[in-house]
């Protein structure tokens, strides 16, 4: 190996502060920032004091310049962040925030950038790429609000309606509860009102009229011996003399009972 210029003084090694120049065998002096450099004055390997972060890039500054670094305080550097984080703290893996572009969002539970959220009662907002907390009302959610939820937080006495929102029931009379799924669904064109099931009317809308021992609606009662009320569209029985009727009274019918 040999000998290095060093001062005027051929050395085997260079002294501190101060980097082997290869181009002429020499010692140069590093940046005033290093404590010790390579290569070149300025790509420290450590700093001249305990107030400067050695970067990434071998330059010794008083805070870390880059986004994705972060301060390692046992060596006293900045080091980079691992991917997915865009920035992190304290270690390379617990992330402040997440790669810009990426489906991924920041667990505040673990600090992880992940691409789902750790709890139901969150969601990801892509504005921001944080995972975020549901309405109370809701046990999972596409946002923030009242009107987003995925489900409801107490599916025995809240219900999932169609804009989105757990309540008490259905929050519009033409729809009904589905007692599996805990969800709102629009009752038959024809019923006005249901429960059950979408064609288990418990009133019409006109021109129909509630069949009551099959709770169906239709055009005509499907008894002969009943007529369409048209006030409170429910189909009634006619009076005993009549085989048809237009209405109850005696005087109503249209064919009189045989036999």
């Amino acid at each position: 190996m040999p000998l290095l210029l060093s001062s005027g003084t051929c050395v085997n090694a260079c002294p501190p502060t101060y980097y082997e120049d290869s181009t002429d065998n020499s010692c140069k002096q590093c940046n005033e920032t290093c404590g010790s450099c390579v290569g070149n004055s300025f790509n420290c390997t450590s700093c001249a004091n305990s107030s400067l972060l050695l970067q990434g890039d071998g330059t010794c500054r008083e805070t870390c310049i880059q986004a994705n670094h972060f301060l390692l305080a046992s060596n006293h550097s900045c080091e980079p962040c691992s991917l997915p984080c865009l920035t992190c703290q304290d270690n390379s893996t617990f992330c402040l925030s997440c790669q810009v572009g990426e489906n991924i969002f920041l667990r505040p539970e673990d600090h992880t950038c992940q691409a789902t959220c750790a709890d139901n009662h969150q969601f990801g907002d892509v504005t921001d790429q944080l995972c975020k907390t549901c309405h109370d009302s809701c046990n999972s959610c596409v946002g923030p609000n009242l009107n987003n939820c995925s489900n409801c937080s107490n599916s025995t006495f809240y219900t999932l309606n169609p804009d989105g929102t757990c309540q008490i029931g259905c929050a519009n009379s033409s729809y009904f509860r589905d007692e599996t799924s805990a969800t709102c669904h629009l009752c038959d064109s024809s019923c006005a009102t249901c429960s059950i099931n979408s064609t288990n009317c418990l009133s019409c809308h006109p021109p129909f009229f509630l069949n009551t021992h099959n709770n169906s609606c239709s055009a005509t009662c499907s008894n002969p011996k009943e007529y369409g009320n048209s006030t409170d569209r429910i189909c009634w029985p006619c009076d005993v003399s009549c085989g048809q009727c237009i209405g109850p009274e005696i005087a109503n019918c249209t064919m009189c009972e045989s036999g």
